[in-house]
């Protein structure tokens, strides 16, 4: 006669506990990276957003013989603000509150509003557009002419 043994069926406690530790560990290690990413995703999305605004300049002073915009209510010669030449006819939607980006003049944008956009300076001759990030002023600038 042949002893039956039984054989235990499922995984062990502590089976369990390590498959758990090492799902702990590799969460640990992605999560942080993810939300970088989505950082980083962001702040490419604010520079999409300052080189459409910086070609809604350019048409502006393409319509206006050379002349670049003081400030956000100034017209072209057609009669059209630089709001007005972006897609849609308004500024590009603002990454971080998902409304349409703020654009300040004469002013560099303030690194407490991620997403917003300033030209400072904003002359009929010259322009330098700036945004900001989740960490403060990014550090590339459009500029006249580039």
């Amino acid at each position: 006669m042949r002893a039956t043994t039984s054989k235990p069926k499922g995984f062990s406690l502590i089976e369990l506990m390590v498959v758990l530790v090492i799902i702990g560990l590799l969460a640990s290690m992605v999560i942080p990276n993810m939300s970088r990413m989505a950082g980083r995703a962001k702040e490419a999305a604010v520079k999409q957003n300052m080189h459409m605004l910086q070609t809604a300049v350019e048409d502006f002073a393409v319509l206006s013989t050379g002349r670049y915009p003081d400030n956000g209510t100034d017209v072209a010669d057609d009669g059209r603000t630089v709001q007005q030449l972006c897609p849609g006819s308004v500024y590009p939607e603002n990454p971080y509150t998902h409304t349409a980006s703020s654009v300040v003049w004469d002013a560099d944008p303030n690194a407490a509003t991620p997403g917003e956009m300033g030209l400072n300076p904003a002359t009929p001759t010259n322009y330098i557009i700036k945004g900001t990030g989740s960490t403060g002023t990014l550090a590339t600038q459009l500029t006249t002419g580039s």
